[in-house]
């Protein structure tokens, strides 16, 4: 460091190395090898992990399931007034009635509406944000 005014850095970095007896030798360009050999070999093994992939399965969706079930009967459709609704519903890959890509949950007397349920936000309602 034989520059006449050192930078902030600089004078933090001093402040800390001058309380030690050491000597910093810098060898320009392709001279230093041994520090980049250093800085080339590994510290330790590298972590090994394994990777698990795990479905949960959660009986919400097969008590929805078991409702619409039930509301799509001919007795309960008519009693909860679902005939326009029903030819509008599609059923998906797990057998799940759905609409426009939303889950339908029939009302079922038990003053739950008949309504779409959006994928993803169960905890939430869905406030269009």
């Amino acid at each position: 460091m034989d520059q006449p005014n050192l930078n902030m850095r600089q004078r933090r970095w001093l402040d800390v190395v001058k309380d030690y007896d050491c000597e910093i030798l810098y060898h320009p360009g392709k001279a230093n090898v041994v520090a980049d050999a250093l800085s080339r070999n590994p510290i330790s093994e590298p972590i090994r992990g394994l990777c698990l992939r795990m479905t949960i399965m959660t009986p919400l969706l097969e008590l929805i399931k078991k409702a619409q079930e039930e509301a799509v009967l001919d007795v309960n459709a008519k009693r909860e007034r679902i005939f326009g609704e029903i030819p509008k519903l599609v059923r998906d890959s797990r057998g799940i009635l759905t609409r426009y890509g939303r889950i339908w949950v029939p009302q079922l007397g038990d003053g739950i509406r008949a309504t779409p349920v959006p994928f993803g936000i169960w905890g939430k309602p869905h406030r269009g944000q």
